[in-house]
């Protein structure tokens, strides 16, 4: 006889054979636990937000307030009213070198973006083939000459990385900050040169008018020349009063010569900034300059270029560590 205890179905054995942690009906369990530890995890990978630092400010103004007509980014054609000066602006702003340069760096990030967000997206493979062929009649089973067509249309999804952490989009975010931040670079080379160009045509003016005076000063020492050569010539002076008189005139000859060195260099400075050859500025008065308007806003300071392209490669850095921090996942 038998005993039951020790009699078993192959199914109860096979059942009894699966080691205890792998049952089947603990398998969903554990899936769902694992799902929600990635899920815990990829949550945990992603940096806090950049926040900007509180600034410490007075509580009151100490000088008059703002005046709300300002333009916070007013154009350097309202600033610089001379026409030759504009002129200048307008030619320099077309061939200067540095800006060509800038532009460029424009455009290769706008690239670098662009091949950045592509591959967010699927990339498709599509092709097309057509094809022909013709059987002679001396070849063909039924005596008759054969021609056949056939057309191929091919769709493809070709390698695509799932982009289930986000580290695909933060490169998407750094290529744009750094597109931004080329950008504003651009915008702070414009300034720059602008503001140079002005200060070198200013300083032009300026030589032009102190040689002008010295030019007069010049003619008024060698009229006193003469007059102390015909005064020695009758004995009202003496050699020293002559020799005197000589020594200053070449001494404002000498500072004319160094003015003029002076202007030849501010005009070959003028020529790089502008990117070609000009012809010389034509003399004039300083232009005047409107006055800067009392109780300028703070956030002035905050337009500036080239602190926005600081923040933008800033947050761009952020981004290629936040993909980084990803690509362990």
């Amino acid at each position: 006889m038998t005993d039951p205890n020790r009699c078993s179905s192959p199914r109860r054995k096979h059942r009894d054979a699966v080691p205890t942690g792998l049952t089947p009906d603990r398998r969903p369990g554990q899936a769902l636990a694992l799902l929600a530890a990635v899920l815990a995890l990829a949550g945990c990978t992603h940096a806090p937000p950049l926040a900007e630092p509180a600034a410490v400010l007075p509580d009151r103004w100490s000088v008059a307030q703002p005046d709300p007509a300002v333009k916070l980014n007013p154009d350097w054609r309202d600033y610089y009213r001379d026409e030759r000066l504009v002129a200048l602006i307008e030619q320099a702003l077309v061939h200067n070198r540095d800006l060509h340069l800038a532009a460029a760096r424009v455009r290769e990030a706008r690239a670098a973006w662009q091949v950045a967000s592509a591959e967010r997206s699927p990339p498709l493979d599509l092709g097309a083939a057509a094809g022909s062929t013709r059987t002679p009649a001396s070849l063909s089973n039924g005596g008759r000459a054969q021609r056949s067509q056939r057309f191929d249309v091919n769709l493809g999804l070709l390698n695509w990385e799932i982009d289930l952490w986000g580290r695909l989009a933060s490169l998407d975010a750094a290529a744009a900050a750094q597109l931004a931040a080329s950008e504003e670079t651009q915008r702070a080379a414009q300034a720059s040169l602008i503001a140079e160009l002005a200060g070198q045509y200013l300083f032009w003016l300026d030589i032009n008018e102190r040689l002008r005076l010295l030019e007069a000063t010049l003619e008024a020492r060698r009229r006193t020349l003469a007059l102390i050569e015909r005064r020695r010539e009758v004995g009202l002076a003496n050699d020293s009063d002559l020799l005197a008189q000589r020594g200053a005139l070449e001494a404002l000859r000498a500072e004319r010569a160094a003015l003029k060195r002076q202007r030849d260099a501010v005009l070959a400075a003028l020529t790089l900034l502008v990117g070609q050859p000009i012809a010389e500025p034509a003399s004039g008065t300083l232009p005047q300059l409107p006055p800067v308007a009392a109780g300028l806003p703070a956030e002035l300071l905050l337009a500036r270029p080239d602190l926005r392209a600081a923040e933008a490669r800033l947050r761009a850095a952020r981004a290629n560590v936040e993909a980084a921090r990803l690509a362990f996942l």
